[in-house]
């Protein structure tokens, strides 16, 4: 897999966690701010990606964007299809829903997207991404909160 095919990959996850958590958003209201905060937070991870492809088109990008183990991105994506479709034809707690969300934010290709955006970089182009991507709070750590305070 050339990196535009990785890259694709990695945006394609993006977009079903956005899908997922859109649809978490329409089956438990009680967490429907959250699964909206994170929805619109995973467009925005998109649209960095997407960004990212047009600065690598014209050799103003490496491929340090998108992780170079092409099984880790599959097993990402395939978690991500297979969460997609559950939810889609099962009905789930909100317990499971959050950990399923876990699940799929503790994948290698989200973890290694979030690590990227939050550590230091030299490259000028990825210090720039990294500021649509600072003020956000991890994933995860806002999923768990969430269960915290919930009892869940």
């Amino acid at each position: 897999m050339d990196f535009a095919q990785r890259l694709e990959a990695c945006l394609k996850i993006e977009t079903f966690c956005e899908e997922i958590y859109y649809a978490l958003c329409k089956l438990f209201p009680e967490a429907r701010e959250l699964f909206r905060q994170l929805a619109e937070e995973e467009e925005r991870h998109a649209d960095i990606l997407t960004i990212s492809a047009e600065f690598y088109n014209i050799d103003a990008m490496s491929e340090r964007i998108v992780p170079n183990s092409v099984a880790k991105i599959q097993e990402s994506l395939d978690l991500a299809d297979k969460m997609r479709r559950e939810i889609a034809v099962k009905t789930i707690s909100l317990h499971e829903a959050l950990e399923m969300a876990l699940e799929l934010e503790e994948s290698v290709a989200e973890m290694y997207f979030n690590e990227l955006m939050t550590d230091t970089s030299d490259e000028e182009i990825i210090s720039h991404l990294q500021q649509y991507y600072k003020d956000e709070m991890k994933h995860t750590h806002r999923i768990r909160q969430y269960m915290l305070e919930k009892g869940l």
